[in-house]
Order: C-alpha cells, then structure tokens, then sequence
C-alpha cells in the first residue's frame, strides 16, 4: 500500500503539466498585482473627476470593468475553478455589463435593498421588488 502511494506521489511530482501551470500562476500573481494597482489608479482618477467635473468618465468605467474582469478570471485560474489560461493566452475579458452602466451584482443589491425598505415601510409585499 505504501509502495502505491510513493509511486502516486513521484507520479504527481514528475507532471510536467503540473509545473507548467505553477510558472503560469506565478506569472499571473505577478500580473494580478500590477492590475490590481492600475485598478486602484483609475479609481484614484474616477473619484477626483467625479469631485472636480461632477460625473465619473465612461471610458474609465469600462476600463474598471474589464480589469475587474480580468482579475476575476486571474483569481479563477490561480484557485483552480477554472483551467483556462487568462489573456493573453485566452481571449481578451469584457466587462459584463447590463443596460443601466451597472455590473449585475450591483443590481442585484439594488433590488435587495428596495425589498427591504419596502418590507419596513410596509410599501412592498413579500418577495415584490419595485420596479427601478
């Protein structure tokens, strides 16, 4: 029995598919902190134009959405819920995004938090999401 697993073990260690996927991961954590950081300027420079202009730029809106993008399918090949290699060896990510300018979980906690309002001013029945 020992025997079995020493040899699954030096199977396993000897994978060269194995390795290959460790390089890129350490290729990837190197990239996904230099997203994460031009993901924290572009929020720097939304913030100050929203500030000096009074309305966040649409160009930087849908770079954030794709680095958001990007980040996520990084952190999916890294934890290994995906085995699909980001870009630039897999397609280029897009921001998904719905008709109001919002990311589909920032919708979502709209309705939630429409729901519960209603549910404590008594304006909504159970389950009833007004519309936005």
């Amino acid at each position: 029995m020992e025997e079995n697993t020493s040899a699954g073990i030096r199977e396993h260690l000897s994978n060269r598919q194995t390795w290959l996927r460790l390089l890129y991961m350490i290729l990837f954590g190197i990239v996904f902190q230099i997203a994460s950081l031009v993901a924290g300027l572009v929020a720097v420079v939304q913030i100050l134009f929203k500030l000096f202009s009074g309305e966040a730029q649409d160009p930087l809106r849908e770079l954030g959405g794709r680095l958001a993008a990007y980040l996520r399918e990084i952190v999916e090949f890294l934890t290994f819920h995906s085995d699909a290699r980001p870009y630039p060896w897999g397609p280029s990510p897009t921001a998904s995004r719905t008709s109001g300018g919002e990311a589909p979980a920032a919708k979502a906690a709209g309705r939630r938090r429409i729901r519960a309002q209603g549910k404590a001013g008594g304006e909504a029945a159970a389950g009833e999401v007004k519309p936005e």
